[in-house]
């Protein structure tokens, strides 16, 4: 028997301007971490629908990869220019 699918929730995360290619749920299920064409990484909350924290610094390449860690104080990324960052997460 195949997997049961659930419907969208209708909620909308919108804030980076090219394509997102990845993105990654923390482990209490409280924030999002997006990885997109726009060089970016954005952390979001999920209860406000917003982003809380954005991490710029690859050279104005996609992102094309993220992570976070267990315990949420770190993000990790992997893009284009052949880099895997490593980012402290604000709390």
């Amino acid at each position: 028997m195949g997997a049961e699918v659930s419907k969208e929730t209708g909620a909308e995360l919108s804030g980076h301007s090219k394509a997102v290619y990845a993105c990654c749920c923390s482990q209490d299920g409280t924030k999002i971490l997006s990885a997109s064409g726009d060089s970016t990484l954005k952390l979001w909350d999920v209860k406000q629908l917003k982003c809380i924290q954005d991490f710029i610094g690859h050279s104005k390449v996609a992102v094309y990869s993220c992570a976070l860690s267990p315990d949420g104080k770190h993000a990790m990324s992997g893009a284009l220019d052949g880099t895997i960052k490593v980012w402290d997460v604000e709390t």
